[in-house]
């Protein structure tokens, strides 16, 4: 694990603009060591730069530094790949709100992993066998998921499309294509992510989309 984490989250939004683009558990979940129809979408039609957006929320209820232990303990096991600015995750005010192990649509199939939200963002991990958690990709800002799609051709899919910040013109907008395990699971992720995203967000939706918006190929 990379002694290296120094770096906050607003580094990582810095990062992510100059580049080319507590607790309840699901099933499975962060103690797992394997590889790896609800209807509707909420889509807002405002776009929002990251550099706008705060990553990390303030506080004056809690000490400087009061970091939460179950979200400590989870970096301790991080290990972040070449292509991922190491970060510190552990933050005030930010927790764990739920996780569980999901398919996750990339490079052309689906892989098993954890999916794990934080009050403030959703990140993907990669277990191995040694209890280490890999990191698939940067974490997600709530505030920056503009769709939450859950009216797909597979029962258990949820599509979520965020902004990000590759320049200071139009934000580009990436997908995250996942598969819940059951339908009761896939439930507690659409209710979990609608509300916290909305609560990121202000509560703002400015646009109800359809099962059309943003439609995958993939099925």
């Amino acid at each position: 694990m990379s002694n290296a984490r120094v770096q906050s989250l607003t580094s990582l939004s810095s990062h992510t603009k100059s580049s080319s683009s507590s607790g309840c558990s699901g099933r499975g979940g962060l103690a797992s060591s394997s590889d790896g129809s609800s209807k509707g979408s909420i889509n807002c039609g405002s776009r929002h730069s990251q550099e706008n957006l705060p990553l990390v929320p303030s506080s004056s209820l809690q000490t400087l530094r009061s970091f939460d232990r179950e979200v400590k303990e989870l970096e301790d096991r991080l290990v972040f790949p070449q292509k991922c600015l190491v970060f510190q995750l552990s933050q005030e005010d930010r927790h764990i709100i739920f996780q569980g192990d999901v398919f996750h649509w990339s490079s052309g199939q689906w892989a098993k992993v954890i999916m794990v939200l934080f009050s403030d963002i959703l990140m993907l991990l990669k277990p191995d066998k040694g209890g280490q958690l890999h990191v698939v990709s940067e974490p997600i800002l709530l505030r920056n998921i503009c769709s939450i799609e859950t009216s797909r051709k597979h029962s258990t899919e949820i599509l979520l499309q965020h902004y990000t910040s590759p320049s200071n013109t139009i934000p580009a907008s990436q997908k995250i294509i996942f598969r819940a395990p059951t339908l009761e699971d896939k439930a507690a992720w659409k209710s979990l992510l609608e509300q916290k995203v909305l609560r990121a967000r202000g509560g703002h939706i400015e646009n109800v989309g359809t099962s059309e918006t943003f439609r995958s190929g993939i099925i």
